[in-house]
C-alpha cells in the first residue's frame, strides 16, 4: 500500500464529512510527542509533521513475513471535526480502492453476501478455483479445499453454470470463516494450506505487530480481543464487512473487523483483515486521532503479513 496516498485519503475524510459522533469519555494519557516517539519518528520528522507534511517511517517487523510502517501529520482542522469525520464513518472499512463492499450483520443473510462471487468474464479465477489445491494461489485450509473440490466435481470452465457454482462454493467459505471468527475470535481462524504439507498461521500473525506493542494502541488490541457479544458497555463499536479489491490483477475478497474506541480528546480506529483471499495473509491497521496544539494529530499504522517475503 502507498502510505502517502492512504494518509491523504484519511485527511480527505476529515475535510468532507459532516457527521457528528457522540464520544464516550475514555482515558488516554499519551502526549503527541510520546505517541510519535513510540512510532519511531525522530525530531526532524515530527517537525515536518507539525508543518502539515505527511511523513512516514518503516517499523520493526514482529515476524519474518511482516511489513510494518506508519504515517503521520498534523491536520490544521479542529479535533472534533476530524474525529466526527473519521471515527464516525464506515468509509475507512472499504478504503479507497474497493470495487465491492458489504456490511455484515447476519452470517446467513443472502442480501449481505450477494456481491461475493465471480462473473463469467473472470475465467482465470474460476479456473483456479476449479483446480484448487494447497499452495499460494488461494488462502484456504485443507478442509476448505476438499469442500470446494467436492462441491465442484464434474464442473468445468466450459459448464454454463460454472460461474454460479464457483461463486456459491467460495461464498460459503467466506460465510463460514466469518461465523467462526464471530463466535471464536482469532482462535477460530483456520490456517492456510501451502505446498508440501506446510501451512501459514494467520491466527498467530494477528496476535502480534504494532497494535499489540505500541502503548498508545493497546486499547485496540484489547478491543479486538473482546468479541462483540462478550464486550462490555464501554463505548467500543464493532463493525464487520467484506470487501472486494483487485490485487496483482486478480479479484480478492477480504473479511474485516473494525473497532472504534472513542474519547473526548482522542479516537482510535482499528481494522483487522482476518481473512484475505490471496496475495497476503493478514492486515492490521490503526488510525489514531488526538487533539494537538494547532489541530489534530493523525497517525496511521499498518502491519501486513505475506508469505511472498519468506517464500
Amino acid at each position: 500500500m502507498c502510505w502517502i496516498a492512504w494518509a491523504k485519503a484519511v485527511l480527505i475524510l476529515a475535510a468532507c464529512s459532516g457527521t457528528t459522533m457522540e464520544a464516550e469519555a475514555v482515558a488516554f494519557d499519551h502526549s503527541v510527542e510520546a505517541v510519535l516517539a513510540e512510532a519511531g519518528f525522530d525530531d526532524a520528522a515530527v517537525a515536518r509533521a507539525r508543518s502539515g507534511t505527511i511523513v512516514s517511517v518503516d517499523l520493526p517487523a514482529a515476524t519474518p513475513n511482516m511489513l510494518a510502517a506508519a504515517a503521520t501529520t498534523i491536520d490544521p482542522r479542529a479535533f472534533p471535526t476530524a474525529r466526527d469525520a473519521i471515527c464516525g464513518s464506515d468509509r475507512l472499512l472499504a478504503g479507497p480502492a474497493a470495487t465491492g463492499f458489504g456490511l455484515i450483520d447476519d452470517a446467513r443473510d443472502d442480501d449481505t453476501w450477494r456481491g461475493v462471487g465471480f462473473s463469467g468474464a473472470e475465467h482465470g479465477e474460476i479456473s483456479r478455483l476449479l483446480e484448487v489445491r494447497p499452495g499460494s494461489d488461494f488462502n484456504l485450509s485443507n478442509a476448505e479445499i476438499d469442500a470446494i473440490r467436492g462441491r465442484l466435481r464434474g464442473i468445468t470452465t466450459d459448464s454454463h453454470d460454472a460461474p454460479a457454482a464457483v461463486s456459491e462454493a467460495y461464498r460459503d467459505i467466506l460465510i463460514a470463516r466469518f461465523a467462526a471468527y464471530r463466535d471464536g475470535g482469532v482462535d477460530a481462524v483456520a490456517p492456510y494450506a501451502r505446498g508440501g504439507g506446510s501451512v501459514a498461521e494467520p491466527a498467530a500473525e494477528l496476535r502480534t505487530g504494532p497494535i499489540h506493542e505500541m502503548p498508545a494502541l493497546r486499547a485496540l488490541a484489547a478491543a479486538f480481543a473482546d468479541r462483540p457479544e462478550a464486550a462490555g458497555d464501554d463505548g467500543v463499536e464493532h463493525t464487520f464487512a467484506w470487501v472486494r479489491r483487485t490485487v496483482q490483477d486478480r479479484p480478492v475478497f477480504a473479511l474485516l473487523h473494525q473497532v472504534t474506541v472513542p474519547g473526548d480528546d482522542h479516537c482510535l480506529v482499528g481494522q483487522r483483515q482476518f481473512f484475505v483471499g490471496h496475495s497476503f495473509n493478514t492486515l492490521q491497521s490503526a488510525t489514531l486521532l488526538m487533539r494537538a496544539d494547532r489541530g489534530t494529530l493523525v497517525l496511521i499504522v499498518n502491519a501486513t503479513t505475506t508469505d511472498q517475503i519468506t517464500g
